[in-house]
């Protein structure tokens, strides 16, 4: 296989696995009837953007793979008017940096806010927005598997064996983890030493926090 096919694999594999991905968490969304004004709602949509910039992304390598691919070419061409669409929310790149990669900073480290560097960007806010949204990235996707069906099951499938080995390494570090201790141990007590030493009384701690914290000692510690 060329080197330009299996690049053109690896890309719609990243699509279709990213796809599926936001499927399932908007659909769990959806199903446990979670609010907007949760903050867990909020952060489901801003995760959202990182995966949208990703499929941008590969939509991008995939344009630059199909220079000399009429095939390739005649596939993108029949999605352009999605991915127009979803490029349209000019906020969605630069929400994704300020507030989730780099948050509050720019390029060179200065402090940059986000509400300072999304105003007056478009970002998808209503539901009608995000389900257009969803709609066609399953119709982008879509279209992609169907062109490429046999090249996306060729490399699943050594996918999955990979992604089955590794999640059978992580319960092996899950048992190991028990047994092992904690880089957390003893850390507490190190802190509260060296407060002593400046002659630290306490700290501010924020109420909610507090509360936060109480409720999952008692359900989950």
């Amino acid at each position: 296989m060329s080197t330009k096919n299996r690049q053109i694999q690896e890309c719609i594999l990243n699509i279709d696995m990213l796809c599926r991905s936001m499927y399932a968490t908007n659909f769990d969304r959806i199903q446990l009837q979670i609010p907007q004004s949760s903050v867990l709602h909020s952060d489901l949509i801003r995760y959202s953007y990182i995966q949208l910039c990703i499929i941008l992304d590969e939509i991008d390598t995939l344009n630059r793979l199909a220079k000399d691919d009429e095939y390739l070419k005649d596939t993108l061409y029949i999605v352009t008017p999605a991915i127009r669409a979803i490029k349209k929310y000019t906020g969605i790149r630069k929400a994704r940096n300020f507030m989730l990669a780099h948050y509050n900073r720019d390029k060179k480290g200065n402090f940059y806010p986000w509400w300072r560097a999304l105003k007056d960007l478009k970002l998808p806010r209503l539901k009608q927005e995000l389900t257009q949204i969803y709609t066609y990235l399953h119709a982008i996707n879509g279209i992609i598997v169907t062109r490429y069906y046999e090249e996306l099951k060729d490399i699943s499938q050594t996918a999955g064996k990979e992604v089955d080995e590794y999640y059978s390494w992580v319960r092996t570090q899950e048992e190991l983890a028990i047994k092992d201790d904690s880089p957390f141990d003893n850390i507490e007590s190190e802190i509260e030493n060296r407060m002593a030493e400046f002659d630290m009384k306490g700290i501010i701690q924020d109420p909610f926090v507090v509360n936060v914290n109480d409720y999952v000692k008692k359900n989950y510690g």
